[in-house]
């Protein structure tokens, strides 16, 4: 039976259905799709207004729909006709510009008319419906999910996921690498149990994070696969079910290995330029009791007969002073406050002389010699460099029992071959002095130790434990760096770098006679009492007039006074009030023709050179002899 609408029926049709589209946030279309190609809409319903700005008929007059779609996204509109015109359905994404100028993103559901008669598509229906909101999300969520990949995957540190008992869910690559492992994969395969050293200490880690549900800078020692130990701090939280199981755990850690390795050395360094403060205060003020005992029994055995028998008790307190100022030169050394001559000086040739001054060797022990033939020179003291191959000579002979070899070697280096410091050496040229020994090696906690002041492996009595504590001084004072490589009961070598330079090694200056008396006036200014005294005892047996000053203020009234008569003034550095360097300059500035000579226990702080380099005539390292001070003398008044 055949149904027959009435009009009033196809329009109350036609307004629920109008009805029911404009209840939701889409809008149909219908489009007429021309035998020749164009395809024009005819028909639009729904929320058109709300999404594209335009009405009904502004829609349905347009040439083409083309025109609203973003230029980008046209290729998207012209592959979705093609596949529509082919009679087939399909949906997709595109965006448009609405009237007032907003993009907006629509999916776009279509489905082809295909017309028997004409045997084509003769019109296609669709809903479009803005998905811009949903765009966005996803776009923030994409944005996200990048930032976490990117956090996760390329930190430093490293991130991981497991269970409890150890299994790995994932893991960067920054976990892999500080692990050892090959890939993250290969530590997904891994049971994070391994990387304990302990069981007891993963039991402790899990107890402490049950307990807080979050660890923050919780230390742990671990190894790598390898079994390497390293540490490491970690910030880790637990994921926890309704019955408060730990379920998951997921942490940031981060290999700190090399870190506390940086701080102890610092902590360290630290405290042996503590060390070294106290041994220079200490040698300098030693220096000035030495120079009190040396110079009085040099003075009272200067009138001595050499039948006396007093005479010989003099000789004994000479050469334990002596032995004191070779212990206060170690304990300067130490202090990096040792280094008074700095000369251009041949390296190979000062070795030749060392070894060759060192003694007999004994009978099973032999020194090679590896010496660079263009070996460039350093800016050094020839002494405080003696100092330090004698004591690394003497560390080698000592670590030889029998038969053994003692090896000598030179060369030119750069920066680059420095390795064991602290820090990172100052690039440039350097030359490379080694000294290696087929002995008794050291193990790792000697190794640790043997720059330390005091410390010795040698028995009571036999060391002071001052050689290499003063070595390391001399070379850091220098510029300079210090390596050691040893191994128990397989040798010992250090290697030891100093910055090379471009100056030539002047030919030595010829002697003069250091015990003839000059005559003329002298002023000597220093604020111990004693050591002035010996001082002014020694230039009168040399023949000057002596005039004295217990301090900077005093020697510069002195000179104002009797400038006239003034052949040379002796400043010590270190005075109160004002200091050798203030009273150097005020007298200069008096008269800029005045010869100095400049007196001190040790370099403080750099201050003696930079006098030298304001225009002082010489240097004088207490405690001195009366002979060493009369060839400083000779030296300067010659000149």
């Amino acid at each position: 039976m055949e149904c027959i609408l009435k009009d009033e029926d196809v329009k109350e049709i036609a307004d629920r259905y109008r009805f029911i589209c404009n209840l939701t946030s889409d809008f149909f279309y219908c489009m007429a799709v021309a035998s020749d190609g164009p395809m024009n809409i005819t028909w639009v319903e729904g929320a058109h207004q709300e999404l594209t700005g335009y009405s009904a008929e502004d829609i349905c007059n347009s040439e083409d729909w083309v025109s609203i779609v973003y230029p980008d996204d046209i290729p998207i509109v012209k592959n979705a006709a093609r596949i529509l015109l082919e009679n087939r359905q399909h949906s997709c994404d595109y965006r448009i510009k609405a009237k007032s100028g907003n993009l907006r993103w629509v999916r776009d559901h279509a489905r082809p008319v295909w017309s028997d008669k004409e045997n084509r598509v003769t019109a296609i229906i669709g809903a479009i419906q803005n998905v811009t909101s949903q765009k966005r999300s996803e776009a923030a969520l994409r944005a996200s999910e990048n930032r976490y990949r990117q956090f996760f995957l390329e930190d430093l540190s490293g991130a991981y996921i497991t269970k409890p008992d150890g299994k790995m869910i994932a893991c960067n690559p920054a976990f892999a690498r500080i692990f050892g492992f090959d890939s993250v994969q290969h530590a997904l395969k891994s049971d994070l149990n391994q990387i304990y050293r302990k069981s007891s200490s993963r039991s402790a880690f899990l107890e402490a994070l049950k307990q807080k549900k979050k660890l923050v800078n919780y230390s742990s020692i671990m190894s790598r696969i390898d079994g390497t130990p390293i540490h490491t701090v970690e910030n880790t939280i637990g994921i926890f079910d309704e019955q408060g199981n730990l379920v998951e755990i997921k942490g940031f850690l981060v290999d700190v290995t090399r870190q506390l390795k940086l701080e102890a050395q610092l902590k360290k360094a630290r405290k042996m330029e503590t060390v070294g403060t106290l041994a220079g205060g200490i040698a300098h003020e030693f220096n000035n009791l030495l120079m009190t005992i040396q110079g009085n029994a040099s003075l009272i055995r200067y009138d001595l007969d050499n039948a006396d028998p007093h005479y010989q008790m003099l000789e004994k307190i000479v050469t334990a002073v002596n032995r004191g100022v070779k212990l206060t030169q170690k304990l300067l050394g130490y202090a990096k406050k040792g280094k008074y001559e700095v000369q251009p000086l041949d390296l190979n040739q000062l070795i030749k002389e060392s070894a060759g001054a060192f003694g007999p060797m004994p009978r099973d022990i032999a020194i090679q010699y590896d010496l660079a033939e263009t070996l460039k020179t350093i800016q050094a003291d020839r002494d405080q460099m003696e100092q330090v191959l004698t004591n690394l000579l003497n560390n080698a002979i000592d670590a030889i029992s029998g038969r053994g070899t003692v090896h000598l070697q030179t060369s030119n280096v750069t920066h680059e071959s420095i390795h064991a410091t602290l820090y990172d050496p100052i690039p440039g040229n350097y030359i490379k002095l080694v000294v290696a020994d087929n002995g008794s090696g050291m193990d790792q906690q000697t190794r640790e130790r043997i720059f330390d002041p005091f410390f010795t492996t040698k028995g009571m009595g036999s060391g002071k434990g001052l050689g290499l504590a003063s070595v390391y001084g001399i070379i850091k004072s220098h510029g300079g760096y210090i390596e050691v490589e040893s191994e128990k009961n397989h040798g010992t070598s250090f290697s030891v770098f100093l910055p090379a330079s471009r100056k030539v090694v002047s030919a030595p200056r010829a002697a003069t006679d250091s015990s003839r008396a000059k005559g003329g006036v002298v002023l000597i200014a220093d604020d111990e009492e004693m050591v002035l005294e010996v001082g002014a005892g020694f230039l009168t047996r040399l023949g000057f007039t002596v005039l004295t000053a217990k301090n900077g203020h005093e020697a510069v009234e002195v000179y104002v006074n009797n400038r006239e008569a003034i052949d040379l003034v002796i400043l010590d550095m270190i005075m109160p009030h004002m200091g050798g360097g203030q009273a150097f300059d005020k007298i200069k500035h008096i008269n800029p023709e005045v010869r100095v000579l400049l007196s001190s226990g040790y370099d403080a702080d750099g201050q003696a050179r930079a006098i030298l380099g304001r225009g002082c005539d010489g240097f004088i390292q207490k405690p001195f002899t009366m002979r060493e001070l009369s060839g400083k003398i000779n030296e300067i008044l010659s000149l």
